[in-house]
């Protein structure tokens, strides 16, 4: 799914790893700053009824100029209090705004009471795994779903705010699992310590590669058994490739047979 959200037409990949699912809501808009009128901020829900899920998923960043301003916006402004306390970055929480002025929460909230049995899963890569985050802290703090129905997993997600933030939001939402590929720089920016930016628990490391699923290593938040040991020999490439698969083009073309074996470590 969080591949699903490159695409701005994300059912084919919906369809292809669920079935008897459909998207129910998808709002793109203007990230904080962009050239013209383009919307490249985006995300989607939807509820997939065999696995009795509902689904959220946020879009990662989407081109150069993008990633000019969110290093620019995180790295050189101070951060923005967050909902559930502690502070996060002022660019990854005025994107979250944006999107949110359409109701992706509330969404959430309307399909998950809806469907009480329904656990609900929220995702995102690189930036969208910032999004996700934010997302759900706040479904359980403020809309005050179970934590117990909520699994959040993020791929090549960024620091999002400080200890304060990252201590609450473990507190709130256990099942998180932040998916890191071998030597992935974005999860180690901004750099550590930053205005107190820190991770929230846990790292899932992939330190040979994805091309056995289960060969991974779990720590927690800065943990130096996982992804930090590397000091500051990190790649660009580990973070456009999860699962061997290049995730914006893999979401365009409808997502594969992979996507369906990754579902069965969930």
């Amino acid at each position: 799914m969080a591949a699903a959200a490159y695409s701005t037409w994300p059912e084919k990949c919906v369809n292809n790893v669920f079935v008897d699912a459909n998207v129910t809501k998808s709002v793109a808009s203007k990230c904080v700053v962009d050239l013209g009128d383009y919307k490249l901020c985006y995300g989607f829900t939807g509820v997939a009824h065999e696995d009795k899920v509902v689904f959220l998923a946020y879009r990662g960043t989407a081109g150069f100029f993008q990633l000019i301003t969110e290093t620019y916006q995180t790295a050189f402004q101070p951060m923005v209090e967050a909902k559930i306390g502690g502070n996060v970055s002022e660019y990854f929480y005025g994107v979250y705004e944006n999107l949110q002025t359409a109701g992706l929460n509330e969404e959430v909230l309307a399909l998950a009471n809806q469907y009480p049995d329904y656990r609900i899963w929220i995702t995102g890569h690189s930036l969208g795994g910032a999004l996700a985050s934010i997302s759900a802290a706040e479904l359980v703090k403020i809309q005050n779903i179970s934590s117990d129905r909520i699994l959040i997993i993020t791929f090549g997600e960024p620091r999002t705010g400080d200890s304060e933030y990252a201590n609450n939001y473990d507190a709130l939402v256990p099942n998180t699992y932040r998916v890191v590929n071998q030597r992935d720089i974005v999860p180690h920016l901004p750099p550590l310590r930053l205005f107190d930016y820190i991770h929230h628990s846990q790292e899932v490391w992939y330190e040979y590669g994805m091309a056995n699923i289960s060969e991974y290593k779990t720590c927690p938040a800065e943990s130096c058994d996982c992804s930090n040991q590397y000091g500051d020999l990190y790649s660009v490439a580990d973070h456009l490739t999860y699962y061997m698969e290049f995730i914006v083009g893999y979401g365009w073309s409808g997502c594969g047979a992979i996507a369906a074996s990754i579902k069965q470590l969930l």
